[in-house]
């Protein structure tokens, strides 16, 4: 796990670095910009916050089709597992295919399907500006108070604060 700190900027590569390092050594020397050989066990690298979505879409990216549905239904799993007990408005954002996001669509099916209490809606882009709709696609009111919102990510800091798009 990269542990990245940001008010410093720094992440902190360990053991999954030196991991990483063994199985594409050609692309974790272009992510860090050099030629080592080796990658202390403790080495502190400096990134902006640009640089560092960069990198972490880049691994993402590396993910293999297989390997990121199998792990989407293990999230959905887990997502299914929640006490929702209560929830009565639940926003989400769809997939990005292109990004190779998380697919929670089985989950927000699941709920479409059983809870018949929960009102859900989805961040769509309508005429090149994000809106807020409802499952019936229109847009929602701008006063409402979610008490569940589904966020994608790239990865998370040392603190388990979002590192996002922008």
């Amino acid at each position: 796990m990269l542990k990245y700190n940001l008010v410093t900027n720094e992440i902190l590569l360990s053991d999954v670095c030196i991991f990483f390092q063994k199985l594409w050594p050609n692309l974790l020397y272009k992510l860090l910009d050099t030629k080592m050989q080796t990658i202390p066990y403790n080495l502190v690298v400096t990134y902006t916050k640009k640089e560092l979505r960069k990198l972490l879409l880049d691994r993402r990216m590396l993910i293999t089709d297989l390997d990121r549905s199998t792990r989407s239904k293990m999230i959905c799993a887990k997502l299914m597992t929640l006490d929702i007990a209560g929830v009565q408005n639940l926003h989400y954002f769809s997939p990005i295919q292109s990004l190779g996001e998380v697919n929670i669509l089985p989950f927000i099916e699941s709920l479409k399907s059983e809870s018949q209490n929960i009102a859900l809606y989805s961040s769509q882009k309508i005429d090149g500006v994000w809106e807020i709709v409802n499952n019936d696609g229109e847009i929602a009111s701008t006063d409402i108070q979610f008490d569940v919102i589904i966020v994608p990510m790239l990865g998370f800091d040392s603190v388990l604060q979002r590192i996002g798009y922008g």
